[in-house]
């Protein structure tokens, strides 16, 4: 499916892409979070660092009754309410980063792990 007929669908519009420092700073701050989150996974730090700054992440015009963020599968992309202040950003993008996890989408040698009764990909 074409990712402008996906974001028509959800109803996004306005799409400002966010610079590489502001990617490098969301991809830190989750990473470790994911990291202290689940300890007894052994979570790869720069490993999920990397592969978050390999995601594409924007600012957009989102419906008031959005979650804050929308992953959009297949086009490693997330994009985020423009609303929402930038320091907020990384506590939304928790929740679209593991729909990013799921699929399997992590950089480097990966191995299943079990989460909360969901699988994650971890690298190790």
């Amino acid at each position: 499916m074409n990712i402008d007929y996906l974001l028509k669908k959800e109803k996004i519009t306005n799409i400002k892409e966010l610079n590489a420092g502001q990617i490098k700073i969301i991809s830190k701050d989750l990473s470790i979070k994911l990291c202290l989150a689940f300890p007894e996974h052994d979570l790869d730090r720069q490993a999920l660092y990397n592969s978050f700054c390999a995601l594409d992440m924007y600012t957009a015009t989102m419906p008031k009754d959005s979650s804050g963020a929308k992953y959009i599968s297949g086009y490693n992309a997330i994009y985020f309410n423009e609303d929402l202040n930038f320091s907020s950003i990384p506590d939304v993008a928790m929740h679209e980063c593991i729909h990013f996890i799921q699929e399997g989408r992590l950089i480097g040698k990966r191995k299943l792990v079990r989460i909360n009764f969901r699988f994650f990909w971890t690298c190790s």
